[in-house]
Order: C-alpha cells, then structure tokens, then sequence
C-alpha cells in the first residue's frame, strides 16, 4: 500500500474558485481503487475546506491535515489531533506586525473554531473576490473580546507580492523564532502552534496507523510543502515553480494525475 499526500491551493486546487481538474480527480479515484490512501495535505481550515467539497464532491480522501499540521481530521470529519495558538501571542501579531505594517500591503486573517475572520485596510479587485471567503470581515473588537484559542493565523500581502509577504515571514521569525511553525506559501505567511508542519502532521498519521514512511508520497508547490518533501524520498512538486522549493524536491511533473501515474506505475 502506498500513501500520497497532496497540497490543495496551488497543487490539486488550481484556482480560486476551487477548481480542480476532471484528470485529477479521476487519478485520485484510481488510486484510491487500487487500495492506496489519498491524504490532503494543506494551510486550509475546516471551514476552508469544506468549500472545496460543497464544489467538488467526487473528491475523496482517507485523511485531512489541516492548518499546516496543526489539525488532524479523519475521513469522517473526526478530529485526531489539535494545536493550537494561545490568545496572547494571536494578539501581539495583530498588534506589533500586522498593525504596524498596513500602509506596506499587508493583511490578516484569524482562524478559531469553525469561525474565520479577515483584518485589512484598503483593497483591490482581486482582494475582493479573496473577501467571500470569510464570513467577518475588520471585527477585531469581537474577535479580542475574550481570551480564545486560534487554529491558524496568516499575514499576507493583499497584492500577492511574495516579496513583502517574505519581509512579514522575516518579522514573525525575528519575534517568535523556533516557538511556533511560521511557514510563507507564496504571499500567505501562516503560524500555528509549537512543533507543527504539514510533516509533523504527516508523521502522526503514520505512527497511529503503523504504516511504513518509504511508502509516502508527497506533492506540493510551496514553502510550507517542504516539511514534507522532507521525511520522503518520493517527494513532487511543480516545474512552474520557484526555484527554492523546486530544489527542495526529488522529483518534478505538470500535474498531480502524473504524479500519481508515476505512483501506480512503480
């Protein structure tokens, strides 16, 4: 049995709108029909994921990592494991980072429960299709008002300038250092709890199930998919993308149905 573990946003999602190719798809049934597991691998919520099934519902999977491994869910929704960031440290990022930085294009959203909020000033078009994902929108007063516990929260440049969003990555690293996981995908710069990556997320799933690591196959197309290009030799990633993460990867297709040909095929 072998196990492929797929980013979402940029890798099996290839859009906003959660569109995902029809050969992908039916690449993935292929597997899973062989017997292998399919796990998605991704900085998504539950509530962001859940969009992505309410549009594509033939999408099937064995297990979920969420929130950069900071929330593991079964394929039934159940949750396994949970890490979150505690209340003080979410308010001195609002504070000291984002705060200070929204003349500079910068962006924040918050995520907690099944609840996700967005904190920003100034937008474009494109930011306001980015805007209906969320449901709270610069309600900070609410968000603060009690002490509260965060699955996830990133700053991002609201013109995707991946440059500035690796100033903000720079900043969050200076401030909290190795205390908390801070990974940058594209122009996202997500932090979650202490010891979590989309590795570590990985690796509880195959400890709890006994199954073998060199059976692992990952495919990403960011930074925050390096954590699992990491702990296997059968890493993939995208010849489109930028250079420090393609260098991070042993291997190299167009899509995600290619890589899981090459899986079925050896």
């Amino acid at each position: 049995m072998k196990l492929l573990a797929c980013d979402l946003d940029g890798t099996l999602v290839e859009t906003e709108k959660n569109f995902i190719r029809k050969d992908n798809i039916e690449a993935i049934k292929r597997l899973r029909n062989k017997g292998h597991k399919f796990i998605i691998s991704t900085g998504r919520d539950i509530k962001g994921i859940k969009s992505i099934f309410n549009d594509n519902n033939d999408v099937e999977f064995d297990y979920l990592v969420l929130c950069n491994g900071a929330l593991i869910l079964d394929n039934n929704l159940n949750e396994i494991y949970k890490n979150t960031l505690p209340h003080h440290v979410v308010k001195s990022v609002y504070n000291d980072i984002y705060k200070v930085n929204t003349d500079k294009d910068a962006a924040m959203y918050v995520t907690y429960e099944d609840t996700s909020s967005v904190f920003y000033t100034g937008c474009n078009k494109e930011f306001k299709d980015f805007l209906g994902a969320f449901e709270n929108v610069n309600n900070e007063s609410e968000v603060f008002s009690k002490e509260r516990e965060y699955n996830l929260i990133s700053i991002f440049s609201k013109s995707s300038n991946c440059e500035i969003a690796e100033c903000l990555k720079e900043k969050l690293v200076e401030t909290f250092g190795d205390s908390y996981g801070i990974f940058r995908n594209q122009a996202f710069v997500d932090m979650v709890g202490k010891d979590c990556s989309k590795g570590s997320g990985l690796k509880k799933i195959l400890e709890m199930e006994n199954w073998d690591i060199n059976n692992l196959y990952t495919i990403g197309d960011s930074y925050n998919d390096i954590s699992m290009f990491e702990i296997t030799d059968n890493s993939f990633t995208f010849n489109h993308v930028e250079d420090g993460v393609k260098a991070k990867a042993n291997h190299t297709v167009d899509f995600v149905h290619q890589c899981i040909d090459i899986i079925l095929n050896s």
